[in-house]
């Protein structure tokens, strides 16, 4: 019975019911028993603190892998970029964007510097999660490395603003802070109620993190799942 229980999953279940170290997935809301030896394989840890089932994550794995084999191949324009996807962010922030989506923002960047040509440079994606698409709380974790190597140099927790384009141009105010967490940071872009309502952005859709030059602007953009196509 041991072996048995073990096997199919349900050993802290049966046994440790009653224990402390039960923590909700961040996605479907399982119970997963944390800390303990049996259940070390059935869980990972997220970027913002919190965990998610392997379930849920072999799922959003899935769907990414299919959002991007129906998209277009990653671009190629020819222009000189950065290679910083390949320098800096980890595989599974590492941008896929096609031509046409990078053609879409250069058209739409305000033309404030008409005299030079614009450069438009994926930073990096984020695969939202149901805590970045939850409206109470209305922020995007963004991944420390990404964080720390493409947004502006905080010296301490204190939030400070920041304003990013969407894909059509138009300017968002945000505010910026990291929170101390454990020996380490987590970094959060906050004020983001009106930007997710207007894009209707849901938890498996996918933000990408551009710069744009000249300027050094940045600019996000959000693929909906459900629509399949880019919007600002």
């Amino acid at each position: 019975m041991l072996s048995s229980v073990y096997e199919y999953g349900r050993f802290c279940e049966t046994f440790h019911s009653n224990d402390d170290g039960w923590r909700d997935c961040e996605s479907c809301g399982k119970l997963v028993h944390c800390g303990c030896i049996a259940s070390s394989n059935t869980c990972l840890l997220l970027d913002f603190g919190g965990i998610m089932c392997m379930e849920c994550s072999k799922k959003n794995i899935i769907l990414a892998r299919n959002r991007c084999l129906s998209h277009e191949t990653p671009v190629s324009t020819g222009e000189s970029r950065p290679d910083v996807t390949q320098t800096m962010v980890e595989p599974q922030y590492r941008p896929r964007v096609t031509e046409s989506e990078l053609q879409k923002i250069s058209i739409k960047y305000p033309l404030l510097y008409t005299h030079c040509r614009r450069v438009v440079t994926p930073l990096f994606q984020k695969l939202l999660s149901a805590t970045d698409a939850d409206l109470t709380l209305s922020r995007l974790v963004i991944p420390k490395k990404c964080a720390e190597a493409f947004f502006p140099c905080l010296s301490g927790p204190h939030r400070i603003p920041i304003n990013i384009l969407d894909t059509e141009g138009k300017g968002w105010d945000f505010h910026f802070r990291f929170w101390p967490n454990s020996r380490s940071k987590m970094y959060v872009l906050e004020g983001l109620r009106d930007y997710m309502v207007s894009n209707k952005w849901q938890a498996g859709d996918v933000v990408t993190f551009y710069r744009i030059e000249p300027g050094q602007k940045l600019v996000m953009g959000l693929r909906n799942t459900s629509a399949g196509s880019t919007t600002s």
